[in-house]
């Protein structure tokens, strides 16, 4: 059999599909032939297939870098409901479970094992590095590798891994890297000179987008879009920090919008609570700092409203990719003040020691003012940031282009 036979079989045994999407095969061969890949694919399309599937085929057990438990814990019970062997290790796991895993490491049971970069380095984990047998290491959410973006500093050693696991191939993915978080991501997760870049268009074509003008307080203007909604629709309120996220969502639950709040200052099984009310449905409306969403798989978030702007395009992208992941329609909208420009820029200023990489925060931030306050297509704006070319003048699905909201 091919490698594309083998993958195809993989695909139709454990997922049930007979074809893949976009560049997931392109991606897969790639892999499956050696190759170190850098995959930038769209929210939604994915990109855990492409280091699932090769891992069926592969002999020995990948290694799956990922940064947060919760996105740990949810890939490896999605992979469980479908019959893939596969655990993760982190400090929520207890010593009986660790013993399990060792003993499928030793009988060659297990395909893909998640970690955290903090935890593979730790002295705790050498009994399992000692065991492991890798024909692939797979960065998943890449970017964080790079300090323009979500930043975890251990991810910065991830090329250490390849002199551990020298014959290991390496595939690095992520929704959303410019040019400079993509220098970023070879550099630090250590691709190979002759890797492969793959990617995908950016447009997520069934997210309408959205710029509200704020000219009164912003909970009146979060009340007017929720009232274009159904009580059992759900999204997403992005505030910008936690305090503003806690009397967003006391003021949603006054006015009989079921929501919780979730934010980095929580402890962890209220953390945990939060998203497990989230995802299971039983709320619909989740008030969030930024620490909400990465790796966030709910197919029906149907709108995300952002009341204070993201500093930047890679960040709004990513956010609002968290609706809509079952390919329906669905809204962004992004209540702008324009003096939220002087904060963000004094917190940044605050935040960022280094003059070089400050300049370079404070010109993304400015950027993405400029697109909040331009009267040109949205859409073309967000997908030119990530050099695409819109191929049309009028996207006809955002506020600018339709002169008014879309919803």
């Amino acid at each position: 059999m091919t490698n594309k036979d083998k993958a195809l079989a993989v695909l139709k045994q454990y997922w049930g599909y007979d074809s893949f999407r976009d560049i997931q095969e392109d991606v897969i061969l790639s892999v499956l032939s050696g190759r170190d890949t850098l995959a930038l694919a769209r929210t939604g399309l994915g990109k855990t297939v492409m280091f699932q599937v090769p891992a069926m085929v592969l002999e020995g057990t990948t290694v799956v870098v990922s940064p947060l438990k919760a996105l740990q814990k949810d890939q490896v019970d999605n992979c469980t409901k479908i019959g893939l062997p596969v655990a993760f290790i982190n400090s929520d796991v207890g010593i009986r479970a660790r013993k399990k895993i060792l003993k499928q490491l030793e009988d060659k049971e297990l395909k893909l094992l998640y970690v955290a970069p903090e935890t593979f380095f730790g002295d705790d984990f050498k009994p399992f590095r000692d065991l492991l047998d890798v024909p692939l290491i797979a960065i998943d959410e890449s970017h964080c590798a790079s300090s323009w973006s979500d930043f975890r500093p251990t991810y910065q050693r991830i090329h250490e891994m390849r002199q551990m696991f020298p014959k290991a191939t390496m595939l690095a993915v992520t929704a959303t890297a410019d040019e400079m978080i993509k220098k970023d991501i070879v550099k630090y997760t250590g691709l190979k000179s002759n890797y492969k870049l793959l990617t995908t268009s950016f447009d997520r074509v069934n997210i309408h987008y959205n710029i509200i003008k704020a000219i009164k307080p912003i909970t009146d203007h979060v009340l007017e879009v929720l009232l274009k909604y159904d009580k059992n629709t759900q999204g997403i309120v992005y505030c910008g920090t936690r305090e503003s996220a806690e009397s967003m969502s006391q003021y949603l639950n006054m006015l009989g919008y079921p929501s919780l709040c979730y934010h980095a200052g929580m402890k962890k099984k209220e953390k945990e609570k939060a998203q497990e009310d989230y995802s299971n449905g039983v709320v619909k409306i989740v008030c969030a700092t930024v620490a909400f969403g990465m790796g966030i798989d709910i197919p029906c978030v149907r709108f995300v409203i952002h009341v204070d702007p993201p500093h930047t395009f890679d960040d709004y992208s990513q956010q609002t990719g968290r609706c809509s992941r079952d390919g329906e329609r669905a809204d962004a909208f992004l209540i702008y003040d324009p003096a939220t420009l002087r904060k963000a820029s004094w917190l940044i200023s605050q935040t960022t020691k280094n003059p070089d990489r400050l300049q370079i925060k404070l010109t993304k931030l400015r950027q993405f003012h400029a697109f909040c306050k331009s009267d040109k297509c949205l859409r073309t704006q967000l997908l030119g940031y990530f050099n695409e070319t819109y191929p049309k003048k009028n996207c006809g699905s955002c506020s600018i282009c339709l002169g008014k909201l879309t919803r």
